[in-house]
């Protein structure tokens, strides 16, 4: 089976690790191994779609907002090609765009011998691709296209006050994209124009201001290396109208496994990173995708407690504390 894999840059690691078993069950994968850029690339992902037989949507909370993964998507099923969405992080399953409604997601968040042998029966059971309509469909256009222009621009940048201004501008606009790929492209073309020989003063330190403000991407259950200090919790009365808001109950998250745990005096300790996962999870279970979660490390004794920052949700974090240890299982509690 011909098959196109559609992802998102933060999902590189996964989708090598899935061309690999692809091949093995007798599959031909194709990607774009290279950058998100110019239309010759964008040209030789729509005629590896036209000639796929299955779309396969590698599907994480960066891919749900890619610009580059959405049009894909919806080409493939304007062509009537199989879209098969494979779900490697954990989503908002109540949120998912429109092409995915009413088909089945193969969950591969866990990866091994089962999930392998599932994987081979899903594209075997998979129905024949129909043949192309005719005429085609238009392809859609490139995806962030204006940043193709604006790399144009400044790789032949002229001293220019008001064109660099807008350059400026429009790059710093690109910064605050809910696409990680946009974010990224827009960084990188702001520091190519900051440090041009052609680059005025006055845009220059604009260019380099947008930067220093810009948050650093991380996966998105994760916080911000080198970002600000964690805040204290919330007064109590705040927390409880945030509780209210959730439905008026008090989470509880069941068997959290110490594994990530290190030893520290003799006491087993969650990382930061450990419980922030398991805090995005739940918070993504109650309808809840924060754009970012950021836990102090947690020693996993009862009644010991950390603050998690939550970015992009209406409340600016969580308590989490330890309510139970059972041998190797830690049972948190979320308020």
């Amino acid at each position: 089976m011909r098959i196109v894999i559609s992802y998102a840059r933060e999902d590189r690691a996964v989708v090598e690790e899935l061309v690999e078993t692809l091949r093995l069950l007798g599959h031909d994968p194709w990607t774009d191994a290279g950058a998100h850029s110019g239309s010759r690339w964008w040209d030789e992902i729509v005629l590896r779609i036209q000639q796929c037989d299955l779309l396969l949507a590698v599907t994480s909370p960066a891919s749900l907002v890619s610009r580059a993964c959405t049009l894909e998507r919806r080409y493939a099923l304007e062509l009537g090609r199989l879209l098969l969405p494979v779900q490697v992080a954990p989503v908002n399953m109540q949120g998912l765009p429109s092409e995915f409604a009413q088909i089945q997601f193969f969950d591969y968040r866990t990866r091994d011998s089962a999930s392998t042998g599932r994987l081979y029966r899903a594209l075997a059971q998979l129905p024949p691709p129909r043949p192309l309509p005719r005429p085609l469909p238009p392809p859609p256009p490139p995806p962030l296209s204006y940043l193709n222009q604006i790399s144009d621009l400044v790789s032949a940048l002229v001293p220019d006050a008001y064109l660099q201004d807008r350059i400026v501008t429009d790059l710093t606009t690109g910064l605050r994209s809910a696409d990680p790929e946009e974010r990224t492209t827009a960084a990188d073309l702001l520091r190519r124009f900051a440090e041009h020989p052609q680059s005025l003063q006055g845009p220059a330190e604009r260019a380099r201001q947008a930067l220093a403000g810009a948050p650093r991407d991380r996966p998105a259950w994760q916080g911000w290396q080198g970002g600000p200090p964690l805040p204290g919790p919330a007064t109590r009365s705040r927390v409880t109208r945030v509780l209210a808001w959730i439905g008026g109950v008090t989470v509880v998250l069941v068997g959290l496994g110490i594994w990530g745990a290190v030893e520290m005096g003799g006491t087993s300790t969650l990382s930061g990173d450990v419980v922030a996962q398991r805090v995005y999870d739940e918070l993504v279970a109650q309808g809840f995708v924060p754009t970012a979660v950021q836990c102090g490390s947690l020693s996993a004794e009862v009644g010991a407690s950390t603050w998690c920052q939550t970015a992009g949700l209406t409340f600016p974090g969580v308590t989490v504390t330890v309510s139970a240890v059972r041998g190797s299982e830690v049972d948190l509690l979320l308020e």
